[in-house]
């Protein structure tokens, strides 16, 4: 083992260990390295270690043995860790490495709700940590409200609207795989769906569909990708963000909120903000501060890369 890996290990080791000193229930999610060097960041979901790996080289026997010691240290059965090259060509830069017998299907909760893991579906297990105050928020918001779940991935916001008794919940996105994978989350909490839709299409063209019907909503979550692509369409948040912020206020209720947020690193925190008002065009909007990540996702000195704000109308 080279001084450097030494380092790493030891660093890595630390930081997971301070991360546990405020650790809840030994099935809770949580990030455990959040400030462990730019190579790599760690989460606990239930009996699993997610690791995510940004080195370009595969990791070594040694590194190996120190992610089962922090799985060791965080009470996990397993490990599993993600190369993070997502345009790589060469396979062995798109790998996933486990524990002997790791799971590709597991169960973990946050906040009395269950989720379901897949090894083998992307970058992500299929919950985004630092989401887990805004989560927390829709959970004390949206009882009794019509609400849509925007870029809705696997269905996590509106899974928690759902939890609280929403009276309808509407989840939409471009993949048919994430929508099936929400679905199994909604029934994985026994959920009463009769009240719960599930669309496959652009945010976009629904949200233009909605105000051409003037069909309104109570509460909508907003938090779309930087940048993606499918077989029909491009979404880049630098132009489109506007017109979804748009959009969406022009299909919410009197009294209503959005909830807009990003993790795109090119945008700070007052960049954003500045984005979302100039999008609104004074149209008798207000803007609240949204709840800010839990300290397991704060770095010394460093801007939060999830930026949140939340709109509401008057009643």
């Amino acid at each position: 083992m080279t001084s450097t890996e030494n380092t790493d290990h030891n660093n890595w080791i630390a930081a997971a260990t301070q991360s546990l000193k405020t650790s809840p229930l030994p099935n809770s999610t949580m990030r455990l390295i959040h400030n462990g060097g730019n190579d790599i960041r760690c989460d606990r979901f239930g009996e699993v270690c997610w690791f995510y790996w940004h080195k370009t080289t595969s990791p070594t026997q040694d590194t190996m043995r120190c992610f089962d010691e922090i799985r060791r240290l965080a009470g996990c059965q397993h490990w599993i860790a993600r190369s993070m090259n997502r345009y790589s060509s060469d396979s062995e830069q798109r790998k996933t490495w486990n524990s002997p017998q790791a799971p590709e299907k597991w169960k973990a909760q946050e906040h009395d709700i269950t989720y379901l893991f897949y090894t083998n579906r992307g970058l992500s297990p299929g919950l985004f940590l630092d989401q887990r105050q805004n989560r927390r928020w829709v959970l004390s918001q949206a009882g009794g409200r019509k609400v849509l779940n925007l870029f809705a991935y696997t269905g996590s916001f509106g899974l928690c609207a759902s939890h609280v008794d929403a009276s309808e919940v509407t989840h939409v996105d471009t993949s048919r795989r994430h929508l099936e994978w929400a679905t199994e989350n909604c029934r994985e909490n026994h959920l009463n769906l009769s009240q719960t839709e599930f669309i496959c299409v652009d945010a976009r063209l629904f949200l233009k569909g909605c105000k051409r019907r003037r069909r309104l909503f109570d509460l909508i979550i907003c938090d779309p990708p930087s940048f993606s692509r499918n077989r029909k369409s491009v979404f880049q948040i630098e132009r489109d963000l506007p017109e979804i912020i748009m959009n969406s206020v022009a299909v919410l209720a009197p009294a209503g909120q959005i909830l807009v947020s990003c993790n795109y690193e090119k945008w700070t925190r007052q960049y954003f903000e500045n984005v979302v008002a100039d999008s609104l065009n004074n149209c008798g909007t207000i803007l609240h501060t949204a709840p800010k990540p839990d300290g397991d996702f704060e770095l010394p000195g460093k801007e939060r890369i999830l930026k949140s704000t939340i709109i509401s109308l008057p009643s």
